[in-house]
């Protein structure tokens, strides 16, 4: 009896060895869930001192991100919401489960992309909903979900059409306005971000040895500070990609005619041009439609008046000024819009002044998170 004993407690501290990793005030446990045709990655982190048993904080990371929150910031330039957020909320007591989604590829003309997107990564977060109803230290509480960026519509679907299971939300710098018009807006506030990319700083020799070598078809482009040769570029060669992407709201057909459009194009190319892509249509596609991805087209052509005016529970906003990604007040002003258009007059919105898309403040050294800030969204969880 006293072997089994041993052989037990062994087997325990080799499960805790394999699955969960300690970090000095918590342990973390990452499991795998199977959904549709693939698995989901969850990591659920355990506080050390699990006070907030009422309650689940489900984290769902924007459909571009592959991987869990770090444990640490190693410089202020990284600091985002999120990531200072979740270690507040587990040092209060609360246990923290990151949603990850699939990882899988899907294949479009020869060519694979990330599978992941906001619709499916929404049915994988209702799968992970059902297992956490079959785990009994975890069912019977509130799911509170909370989400940043393009993470928004994930939860935003799943709250709509899972309003039992939800019982509040909290949106960090989330999207709610128009595709066409948070595209709009993104590229007029990176223009200049854009020219020191494609000119190396704003250097001509650079920008004739690269951009102005991409395309024969196109303008001669100056590397100016005023970004008028990076906004000439895009107005030549990217915005016609866009609007095949509006117009053909199907994945399939968006990519076929993408493919033809550069391919009549690169049938008309000099050789200098050709030469410069190594004689290879396919580096030449990902020169200007890599950035087409199947979340970019579900991102662009979303409708979010679908499902926000079915959203019941309460939920929260948060939003800054200096967003470069989502015009802040007719974005927060759309989403309270849709919400109280369903009769979900639950709605609170903090506007941060100075703070970024990552939900960060400059202050000369680095990007800060003011405790209030901090503080006010943990009342609000607290409350709800």
């Amino acid at each position: 009896m006293n072997n089994v004993k041993v052989i037990l407690i062994l087997s325990f501290y080799a499960i805790c060895l394999f699955s969960c990793s300690e970090t000095g005030y918590r342990y973390d446990e990452v499991i795998s869930i199977p959904s549709e045709d693939t698995i989901i990655s969850v990591k659920i982190s355990y506080p050390e001192k699990w006070t907030k048993k009422d309650k689940l904080i489900i984290w769902s990371n924007p459909t571009l991100t592959n991987i869990f929150f770090p444990d640490s910031v190693n410089s202020p330039r990284e600091i985002m919401m999120t990531h200072i957020l979740r270690k507040r909320l587990l040092d209060e007591g609360y246990i923290s489960i990151e949603f990850i989604g699939r990882q899988d590829s899907v294949e479009y003309l020869g060519r694979k992309f990330l599978a992941a997107d906001s619709k499916n990564k929404a049915i994988d977060l209702g799968n992970l909903l059902d297992y956490i109803k079959s785990v009994r230290t975890l069912k019977n509480k509130k799911n509170i979900l909370i989400s940043s960026s393009e993470g928004g519509d994930i939860t935003g679907i799943v709250a709509s059409i899972r309003p039992k299971d939800i019982s509040g939300m909290v949106q960090l710098a989330c999207v709610t306005i128009g595709g066409k018009e948070a595209l709009k807006y993104q590229r007029e506030q990176n223009l200049f971000e854009n020219m020191l990319i494609i000119a190396r700083h704003g250097h001509q020799d650079i920008m004739d040895k690269t951009t102005n070598r991409l395309s024969s078809l196109d303008s001669y482009h100056t590397a100016d500070l005023e970004s008028k040769g990076t906004r000439q570029f895009f107005k030549e060669n990217i915005e016609p990609l866009d609007s095949i992407v509006f117009q053909y709201r199907s994945i399939d057909s968006v990519y076929y005619h993408l493919d033809s459009y550069l391919r009549e194009r690169w049938s008309r190319e000099n050789e200098d041009a050709k030469e410069f892509s190594n004689n290879d249509f396919e580096i030449y596609y990902m020169s200007f439609a890599g950035y087409i991805t199947p979340q970019q087209i579900t991102m662009l052509t979303h409708n979010v008046e679908e499902y926000y005016p079915l959203i019941k529970c309460p939920v929260l906003a948060i939003h800054g000024t200096k967003d470069e990604r989502v015009e802040c007040y007719p974005n927060i002003e759309h989403m309270e819009q849709l919400l109280k258009q369903g009769g979900n007059k639950n709605f609170k919105k903090i506007i941060l002044e100075g703070y970024n898309h990552q939900l960060g403040k400059w202050d000369g050294g680095g990007y800060i998170v003011e405790d209030s800030v901090l503080q006010q969204i943990i009342d609000w969880i607290d409350k709800h």
